[in-house]
């Protein structure tokens, strides 16, 4: 997948280098496409963002079914959880 994808290890560095404040790594875990075990990225996050010194609240992972939505002018985060079908999630 190297053509189309970056690794976890350079995903933080990106952050790093976009001066980002919150990432949402995703395109993992949902179909067996590489020799890796399905929780391999989560893990190699969490040593990256370790690695790098990067704070672990600002690059996050999604569950599968998992919807958040964030509104970046307030800086709030309103999360819902729901198993199928689309989540409507209003915010004050």
């Amino acid at each position: 997948m190297k053509p189309v994808h970056i690794d976890p290890a350079e995903a933080v560095v990106a952050h790093k280098d976009l001066g980002a404040k919150l990432n949402i790594g995703m395109h993992f875990g949902t179909f067996q496409l590489a020799a890796e075990p399905f929780e391999q990225p989560r893990a190699s996050l969490r040593e990256a963002l370790e690695k790098e010194g990067v704070d672990k609240d600002s690059f996050v992972t999604l569950q599968e079914g998992e919807t958040r939505v964030y509104d970046m002018e307030r800086s709030e985060e309103a999360t819902l959880k729901s198993g199928a079908g689309p989540a409507l999630v209003n915010t004050p």
